[in-house]
C-alpha cells in the first residue's frame, strides 16, 4: 500500500474501531495484520498502532470513528 504514514496510522485506527468496538471488521485479519505490520515498521513508536486495540468507544477520535463509518 503507497500512504502517507498520517493515512496509514488513520486507517489502522478506523480498522481497529470497526473489529474492536462495532464488532463489523471488513478485512480479513490476514490483511489487518499485514496492514499493522506495514504500520509499526514506518510509524514512531509514540504512535497508537503499537498499542493494543481498544473496545472502549473513547479511545478513537471523532475523526477515526467517521473514517470507518465511511468504509
Amino acid at each position: 500500500m503507497n500512504l502517507t504514514p498520517e493515512n496509514l496510522e488513520a486507517l489502522v485506527m478506523a480498522h481497529r474501531y470497526l473489529y474492536y468496538v462495532l464488532n463489523t471488521p471488513i478485512i480479513s485479519d490476514y490483511e489487518y495484520n499485514q496492514l499493522e505490520h506495514e504500520a509499526r515498521e514506518v510509524l514512531p513508536k509514540s504512535s497508537p498502532v503499537h498499542s493494543a486495540g481498544s473496545e472502549a468507544n473513547s479511545s478513537y477520535s471523532d475523526y477515526i470513528r467517521m473514517l470507518a463509518l465511511q468504509m
